[in-house]
């Protein structure tokens, strides 16, 4: 499907096939929140990107398109990820910046901080950042700007979280809970239905997704 597909959809069973109510803009804005909830709620547009840290510099701007963070390693040894203030009291007790091999980080103003400080003379510290990354925005009805930055079984999601609030901008509040109790349903089915055929298929992988996510003082962008 494309954007043109779900919005005739959408303003079909909303009853607006001359678009009186539901303007295209409304169709993009939908499209695009229902991405990103998407995205981040079944970890979909997985991306990991290598960050070579620089001897003496502690922090390094956060990627562009990072919508959640999950983990960081250090030659695939995962690095403990602190709130801002238990990062703070690492150096409380040394009047000089420890550095060394990086054993933990933050996440603070748009920038990652990590400790110990990478040493001044050595820039082989890289580290990897494993994160969703942030669904490209449809802003046209075909073309380019018309695809859809999920896999074809979320395209149906779409139209359900479209209906749902197409329903809210009419003040329907039981045709809106109807359909995003749907659209919430779907997504978790899409879910479960794709962790059964990698349990089918890698029936020894045992590892909860939970033990890599760091999501809880992640990035939203």
């Amino acid at each position: 499907m494309i954007v043109l597909d779900v919005a005739t959809r959408v303003r079909r069973q909303f009853g607006d096939d001359y678009k009186t109510r539901i303007s295209d803009a409304d169709i993009f804005r939908w499209i695009n929140d229902a991405q990103r909830e998407i995205a981040v709620e079944n970890r979909l547009l997985q991306k990991n990107v290598t960050l070579p840290l620089v001897g003496g510099t502690p922090k390094y701007a956060i990627f562009a398109d990072i919508l959640t963070l999950h983990s960081i390693t250090y030659f695939g040894v995962l690095l403990e990820g602190y709130q801002l203030k238990e990062f703070q009291a690492l150096n409380e007790d040394s009047n000089a910046e420890v550095t060394g091999i990086p054993t933990c980080f933050t996440v603070w103003a748009g920038q990652f901080w990590f400790w110990p400080y990478p040493p001044v003379g050595q820039d082989d510290h890289d580290v990897v950042v494993f994160y969703t990354r942030t669904p490209v925005d449809v802003t046209a009805l075909t073309g380019a700007g018309g695809a859809i930055d999920l896999p074809q079984m979320y395209h149906n999601r779409l139209t359900e979280y479209c209906l749902a609030m197409a329903s809210e901008m009419d003040e329907d509040r039981e045709g809106y809970a109807l359909k995003m109790q749907e659209f919430k349903v779907g997504v978790q089915n899409v879910a479960d239905d794709s962790q059964m055929l990698k349990q089918d298929e890698y029936a020894g992988i045992t590892v909860s997704p939970d033990d890599w996510d760091y999501s809880a003082f992640g990035v939203y962008l």
